[in-house]
């Protein structure tokens, strides 16, 4: 159950902050992306940390497709789909 503090939030205020949250979070891998194609040599990133991100953005997509929340399956799909390019990228570079 809530706290009291939280149930006098308005529910657009909730939306607002998840959608800044994502902006967030998508800007933060689009830089580690970024550094990944201009830097050379292998990645820094570990393979469990970008693929665990990526099943982790997944299973988000599908709660928010199954719970019919817009907000969290279209921010996941957004980051699974940057996170995936990551995935890729840490696989490539070896």
């Amino acid at each position: 159950m809530p706290s009291p503090l939280l149930e006098r939030i308005p529910a657009p205020v909730f939306e607002a902050a998840g959608l800044a949250m994502v902006a967030i979070g998508l800007l933060a891998i689009t830089a580690q992306l970024r550094h990944e194609w201009t830097v050379p040599g292998p990645s820094g990133v570990s393979l469990l940390h970008a693929g665990g991100f990526f099943a982790t953005f997944l299973f988000w997509v599908v709660y928010g497709l199954r719970f019919r929340r817009p907000a969290v399956w279209a921010g996941n799909s957004a980051a699974a789909l940057l996170q995936g390019t990551l995935l890729v990228t840490v696989i490539a570079k070896g």
